[in-house]
């Protein structure tokens, strides 16, 4: 373990797990799917004549991020798992089987992140498509 400094008796590990990771991550797609679909926006209300497909890009582009949202928070999920159960077996006796269901949970937590992710990437590039085919039947 690494120890970046020490507050009292605690020290603090600078090593990033996969849940800090996972949330790292998924805070990051949130952030540009909120982009995106203030960027849609804006592009709907600037759009004349059949310009759409500008439009759609950025709903192909929600979609994406909600993509890979998920398959990171599965796959620092299943990487924390791994890393836990190492550790346990490297360890000497039986594991607790407390402690073991503690850990799973918090290594779950990217997942949660990542569907998360997913829902809110996927009901955006919804709205999104509403309001495009919206647009398209004004006309």
């Amino acid at each position: 373990m690494i120890e970046a400094f020490g507050i009292g008796d605690r020290s603090v590990n600078v090593i990033p797990t996969p849940l800090n990771l996972g949330i790292v991550i998924q805070v990051m797609i949130m952030a540009a799917l909120v982009l995106v679909l203030i960027s849609n926006i804006r592009v709907l209300r600037d759009v004349k004549g059949n310009e759409t497909s500008s439009a759609f890009r950025f709903v192909n582009l929600a979609k994406a991020l909600g993509v890979i949202g998920l398959l990171a928070g599965a796959c620092l999920s299943v990487l924390g798992v791994i890393l836990m159960c190492n550790t346990v077996a490297s360890e000497a006796g039986t594991p607790n089987p407390a402690r073991l269901a503690d850990a799973i949970s918090v290594k779950l937590t990217p997942l949660f992140w990542g569907l998360l992710t997913a829902i809110f990437a996927f009901t955006s590039a919804g709205i999104m498509e509403f309001l495009i085919a919206r647009k398209i039947a004004k006309r």
